[in-house]
């Protein structure tokens, strides 16, 4: 999955478009990202310990942590995918914390 984004990954503008409030352009990068997106957040979930926790609630923090990535993204520094795929699985993360009840000094 990962592979395939890297072959077609979407022009720059696109990503700045998006980042300027047009939402054609952010729909167009969630279209695209959507796979491997949600592929990250359940390899993640599959791992992880959900007796608390609805997987549907951690593949949205993915989401939140996808958009996080977009509005911070430099096209200048690399690819998105290796900026954006540290941003969504701190995001599920993050999620799956707050779901066990764990506080931000118990997560350290």
């Amino acid at each position: 999955m990962e592979g395939e984004h890297e072959r077609t990954r979407p022009e720059p503008s696109l990503y700045r478009r998006a980042q300027q409030g047009d939402p054609e352009a952010l729909q167009q990068l969630v279209e695209h990202y959507r796979p491997w997106v949600e592929e990250i957040a359940r390899r993640l979930i599959s791992r992880l310990p959900l007796r608390f926790c609805e997987p549907q609630d951690l593949i949205n923090e993915a989401w939140e942590g996808f958009l996080l990535a977009l509005r911070h993204y430099d096209p200048e520094r690399g690819p998105f995918e290796a900026f954006a795929k540290s941003a969504i699985k701190g995001a599920v993360i993050k999620g799956l914390s707050r779901c066990l009840g764990l506080s931000e000094a118990g997560r350290r």
